[in-house]
């Protein structure tokens, strides 16, 4: 007799080999997703989503400040599918305005293009910044305050909650019409003076130098 004893058959997934990469960053207005490479097999399919149900084979991209979480999947015939998730992290930027020193004259209004910006990024661009003085009285030691700074990029979309804005208050200082006007009369004197002291030095050397030669004649 003949007896037939079957065996087993085990057919194993071969297993995907790959790697995934957060992202992290501080804004910069460009663009940013999540890494994913596969070493083998090079023919599987990536594809992503942002809900964990709808995949698609375009990688979901992140620009302004926030955490993001991106599902991917990995899958291939007669390979273990592989469904993860990796974050793209964008920290806001440092931004510091600050106001330049000033001096005006009691009535005249503070320049409010008179500030420096630190940290901004190429693209982005400031479109309002409020610089309020301190004081509108005579005075030797006031502050010009920056503040409500407004940033767009170039799409003329409003970007400022991507950054940190600090502030930086520049000096003031107001002077009164009339000691502006004793300045310019008193420089005006001065100058005024000057011009008759030199007259008369000028007389002097000239009456000098005809004695000098009047006496060398007669010599």
């Amino acid at each position: 007799n003949i007896t037939y004893i079957a065996g087993k058959l085990v057919i194993k997934e071969n297993i995907i080999e790959s790697n995934a990469i957060d992202y992290n960053g501080v804004y910069d207005g460009q663009p940013h997703g999540i890494t994913v490479s596969v070493t083998k097999p090079s023919d599987a399919v990536v594809t992503y989503s942002l809900d964990g149900v709808n995949f698609d084979k375009v990688v979901p991209m992140f620009t302004n400040v926030g955490t993001y979480t991106v599902y991917y999947r990995i899958e291939k015939s007669n390979y273990i599918t592989i469904n993860e998730n990796k974050t793209v992290n964008i920290l806001p930027q440092e931004l510091l305005i600050t106001a330049g020193d000033q001096t005006i004259i009691k009535g005249e209004n503070i320049n409010q293009e008179e500030y420096k910006v630190s940290g901004l990024v190429n693209g982005d661009c400031i479109v309002f910044v409020n610089l309020t003085p301190s004081t509108t009285g005579i005075t030797e030691n006031g502050t010009i305050d920056v503040s409500n700074v407004k940033i767009v990029n170039r799409e003329g979309e409003d970007v400022t909650t991507n950054y940190i804005v600090s502030y930086k208050s520049g000096k003031l200082i107001i002077k009164d019409t009339s000691s502006e006007d004793n300045e310019s009369f008193s420089e005006s004197e001065e100058n005024v003076n000057k011009s008759e002291n030199n007259k008369e030095e000028n007389e002097h050397n000239h009456n000098t130098e005809v004695n000098h030669n009047h006496r060398m004649m007669k010599a």
